[in-house]
């Protein structure tokens, strides 16, 4: 029962700040369960690769495999988001609300992911999965962006007083075609 100092206040609307507090607190409370469901996915998935592997085709079981692991990526990639949006609200860094969080929120799916790719790399070769080649080339146009980023910052300014600037500014406009090129290319080339 809710106390009286406890009661919810219904005469203002929820705020964003209210909606992502219950959710981090449902989960919490729940945190056995997300630990289990977690433990599934790879388990689980895995398991249903290898039944798909086993029809006419394997195309049932790389589509499955293919979706378990995007699943366990958007896992991974929703908890760096709560991650973010926390470290701006508690004016903390990364590794201070980690410190904060619950482990099995903050472990658990880093870990399902890595599980998901060690038992599915047991079904099927990773290179063979829509997903791996998708995750590796998004990492390389990350990667590849990061690195102009940095270089660009290096430069204080690209104006035409900068003794070679231009040349500099065509060869990394150069090396982001070659890549586009590459990864258009490799997007369009069938699976093996």
């Amino acid at each position: 029962m809710l106390g009286e100092s406890q009661a919810p206040d219904y005469k203002r609307p929820m705020t964003l700040m209210d909606l992502l507090k219950a959710a981090y607190d449902g989960l919490h409370t729940h945190s056995a369960l997300v630990a289990l469901l977690l433990i599934a996915l790879p388990v689980g998935g895995t398991a249903l690769a290898h039944i798909g592997k086993g029809g006419r085709t394997d195309a049932d079981g790389k589509l499955i495999a293919s979706l378990v692991i995007g699943l366990a990526v958007l896992l991974v990639f929703a908890e760096l988001v709560a991650l973010l949006i926390a470290t701006k609200v508690v004016h903390r860094d990364v590794f201070g609300v980690m410190m904060m969080a619950d482990a099995v929120l903050i472990l658990g799916p880093p870990l399902s992911l890595a599980a998901c790719i060690a038992g599915l790399r047991m079904v099927f070769p990773l290179g063979q999965l829509a997903t791996i080649r998708t995750l590796r080339d998004a990492g390389l146009m990350l990667g590849v962006g990061a690195a102009l980023l940095w270089v660009l910052s290096r430069f204080k300014g690209w104006g035409i007083w900068f003794l070679g600037s231009i040349a500099e500014l065509i060869v990394i406009v150069g090396v982001v075609v070659a890549l586009g090129v590459y990864l258009v290319r490799r997007s369009t080339k069938e699976p093996r």
